[in-house]
Order: structure tokens, then sequence, then C-alpha cells
């Protein structure tokens, strides 16, 4: 047998060989990086889905939040009983500042935009509430004042919360 003959046998068994072994790591890497393409987005999509609900949740809270400081809510909620005018406004604004404190880290779920428009609304809050007991009577207490203070926000008619809740709807609606 000459060397070329040799070679000629070795090369029938070594090139098909080479072939399949090159189709077999083709094949392979291909499926291998579909699967990994497809993990990949399956966890972008679960992250995606609880980011979402993250935020919704935020804009729950968000929503709660303007509700429980609306003027009639806090005056309904917090009663004045037997407390000076002062204290009864001192109570309504650390109502304010408890609810804002509780509902702070809510702001890092929605937009700064709107969490503007949400800070803006309860300082606007914290003025009227400061306005309307330096309107009523001093001498006046417990549900007559609370009426008093009510017919007052009544004849303002302004509700910054409810400005809030708009711009929360607005922001909610991009995601639904």
């Amino acid at each position: 047998m000459k060397w070329w003959e040799i070679l000629l046998e070795i090369l029938k068994y070594t090139v098909p060989a080479l072939v399949v072994f090159a189709t077999a790591y083709y094949l392979i890497r291909q499926h291998l990086q579909s699967q990994l393409r497809l993990r990949s987005m399956e966890l972008k999509q679960e992250t995606t889905n609880q980011t979402i609900n993250l935020k919704m949740q935020a804009y729950e809270r968000l929503s709660l939040f303007c509700e429980r400081i609306s003027v009639p809510q806090l005056i309904y909620r917090i009663p004045g009983g037997e407390l000076s005018s002062d204290q009864y406004k001192s109570a309504l604004i650390m109502a304010i500042q408890q609810e804002y404190e509780h509902n702070f880290s809510q702001q890092i779920y929605v937009s700064d935009k709107l969490w503007k428009i949400v800070d803006i609304a309860k300082e606007q809050v914290v003025e009227i509430i400061d306005k309307l007991c330096d309107s009523v009577p001093v001498s006046s207490l417990g549900s007559r004042r609370s009426a008093q203070l009510l017919d007052q926000y009544q004849t303002l008619g302004v509700d910054p919360t409810r400005m809030a809740l708009e711009a929360i709807k607005k922001e909610v609606s991009l995601y639904l």
C-alpha cells in the first residue's frame, strides 16, 4: 500500500466524522442559544410583570393617600372634640404628615412628575387646613367646628387631592 492510499483511507473516515461533528456542534449550539434567548425573554417578562405589579400597588397607595388627606376625610376621621382651634389644626396637619411619611417610599415606583403633583397636593391641603382653621371662630368646638370647617371648605371650590387623583389615573392608564 502506498502512502497516498493510506492517506486516502484515513481521509475516508476522518472527513465524514468531521462533517458530522461540525453539523452536530452547529445544531447543538443553535439549540442552546435559542434556549438561552427564550429563558432570557421569560425572565425579562417576569421582571416586567413584577415591576408593573409594584407600580400598580404604588398607584393604589397614592390614591388612598390622596383620599385620606382630603379635607372632608380628615375632618370626619379626626374628631375635634375638646381641642382648641390651634390644637385641632395641629392634629389635622400631623395626620397629613403621618400619611405622607407612611407613603413616602412610593415615589420610587411612580414618575417624578406624578410624585411632584402628589407632593404639591399635600402642601396645598396643609395650606387649606391652615386657612380654614384660622377662619373658624376660636370659640367653636367639636361637631360645630367640623361643620363650619366643611362649609368653609365647600365655598373654596378647590380640591387639590382630586387633581392628584386625576394625575394618578392618567399615569395608570399608560400601563393598562
